[in-house]
């Protein structure tokens, strides 16, 4: 995973966050908002890209926008080293 993720940096893939608004297609009218992370290379960002066009061949709730956010500050090691563990009540 590693040697993987390395190739990644390598090639300018950075942190990148999502807001995903849609219209909740269990209630029309309403929006509901996905949130998504990953790394990806801006300014084409094509695994945002590729989960965008899934996701819409996959529901039939309307995108309402995207907010994309690349966190340039996070680095490989940062990534590589830090364990997080979330308690949900």
């Amino acid at each position: 995973m590693e040697c993987a993720s390395h190739n990644l940096w390598a090639l300018g893939y950075r942190l990148t966050y999502a807001e995903i608004e849609v219209e909740n297609e269990s209630n029309p009218g309403t929006m509901k908002t996905i949130l998504w992370q990953e790394l990806d290379r801006a300014p084409d960002y094509p695994v945002l890209s590729s989960y965008l066009t899934q996701w819409q061949s996959s529901n039939e709730a309307k995108l309402s926008s995207v907010r994309v956010m690349t966190l340039h500050d996070v680095t490989q090691d940062d990534l590589l080293h830090k364990a997080i563990s979330l308690s949900v009540h």
